[in-house]
């Protein structure tokens, strides 16, 4: 099975390709523009009240929803290539042991969710042997 970074790559999806050029942010004082700027941190030199504007939202939402498109691709083949690695369960079991796994490891991601999955399953499989 391949790890969730080897099939992000092959899908080309990159989660944080960095900050967005379709925002600026403005300056103000006294309820009077001041400026525009390309940070939050440029506007803060010149007042203390800013705020982010979008200039261009169909080019962010196109972003947005290549995005998540590729996003959902990833997790669909990971889902698939680990139920694949335990074809042999039922889908019951399957599902008790990916919930088990999925408690024990989604905060450190998928590919450590993986790696528990495989002691948990080893766990289940000797308890339905056992009778």
């Amino acid at each position: 099975m391949r790890t969730y970074n080897q099939i992000k790559e092959e899908v080309g999806y990159v989660a944080s390709p960095g900050p967005a050029p379709n925002y600026v942010w403005y300056a103000y004082k006294e309820g009077v523009v001041l400026g525009q700027y390309p940070t939050a941190e440029e506007a803060k030199k010149h007042s203390k009240v800013v705020d982010k504007v979008q200039t261009n939202k169909a080019e962010c939402d196109e972003h947005y929803n290549r995005t998540i498109t590729l996003s959902r691709k990833v997790n669909e083949i990971f889902d698939k290539e680990l139920r694949e690695e335990y074809s042999d369960l039922s889908d019951k079991v399957y599902a008790l042991c990916y919930s088990e796994a999925w408690d024990r490891g989604h905060a450190w991601g998928l590919d450590e969710v993986a790696s528990i999955m495989q002691g948990v399953v080893n766990f289940a499989e000797s308890i339905l042997k056992a009778d």
